[in-house]
């Protein structure tokens, strides 16, 4: 049987316990210190003007309302959550580029948007829209057009050399005007330029499956096909007009559509 001093033995208790104490005082002082860092870093990124968004710069609208998008943007930066805290005001945590995306998607007249961050408290936003090159009107409504076809908007139905104004006579219209019609126009405005003259708009009639009619300032329209040659047709017209100068030339159509021929009445 082993004697042992009941003074030793407290000793050694007391030893043991500080050693636990000490042990619990560090856990508690790292948790502690965790909670001060990471509260540090939420009231930072949060709370703090050190990464807050507080200006915004918009260029390249014209079409669209800066106002409106202004707007919009603010709504989403004042975003909150869990009542008090505004995660998209950060400038590290704000997706720019989504919403860029989104004004692409709400606005037709838009062609695109880009964003960029000015670390730490400016971001800009770059529109570029599209460009208008002409009015297609279908039963009455108009709508503005790019060169892609994309239409978008209401535009007041006009006839002049400004822009091109296309009349659908067709039952149906489609949600776009197709690269054929599109690449075929711009040919007879270029071609119809060339001699002297201008569009005053383009006629797709009712049962056109190709064709199309031209009004131009010369007074008459001219009856076109989209696989007809316009350039060569319309050279082989410039000679045919300048073989009649000085000779009262009033038809009431010009027709285009076989490539080396010319028909009026």
């Amino acid at each position: 049987m082993r004697v042992v001093k009941i003074k030793d033995a407290n000793s050694r208790n007391r030893l043991v316990q500080r050693k636990r104490r000490l042990v619990v005082f560090w856990r508690i002082a790292r948790t502690a210190a965790l909670f001060v860092f990471l509260s540090g870093i939420f009231y930072l990124f949060f709370f703090s003007q050190v990464f807050q968004i507080n200006e915004i710069k918009i260029s390249g609208l014209e079409l669209v309302s800066e106002v409106d998008v202004r707007t919009s943007i603010e709504n989403t930066l004042d975003q909150k959550e869990f009542k008090h805290i505004r995660p998209n005001r950060n400038i590290f945590l704000f997706d720019a580029a989504a919403l860029a995306s989104t004004f692409v998607e709400k606005y037709p007249e838009l062609e695109s948007a880009a964003s960029k961050k000015d670390f730490f408290h400016v971001v800009e936003f770059n529109f570029v829209e599209r460009k208008t090159v002409g009015i297609w009107c279908h039963n009455e409504e108009c709508l503005y057009f790019d060169k892609t076809g994309t239409t978008w908007g209401k535009a007041p139905k006009s006839s002049g050399t400004l822009l091109m104004s296309i009349i659908d006579e067709r039952e149906t219209r489609p949600a776009r005007l197709d690269s054929d019609m599109l690449k075929a126009f711009g040919e007879a405005e270029d071609s119809i330029a060339h001699i002297g003259s201008g569009i005053k708009n383009v006629v797709i009639p009712k049962d056109s499956f190709r064709d199309f009619w031209v009004h131009t300032t010369m007074g008459y329209p001219i009856i076109l096909n989209l696989d007809s040659d316009m350039p060569g047709q319309f050279k082989i017209f410039k000679v045919f007009l300048d073989q009649r100068k000085g000779k009262e030339f009033i038809p009431q159509y010009v027709d285009l559509r076989i490539d080396g021929r010319i028909y009026y009445k």
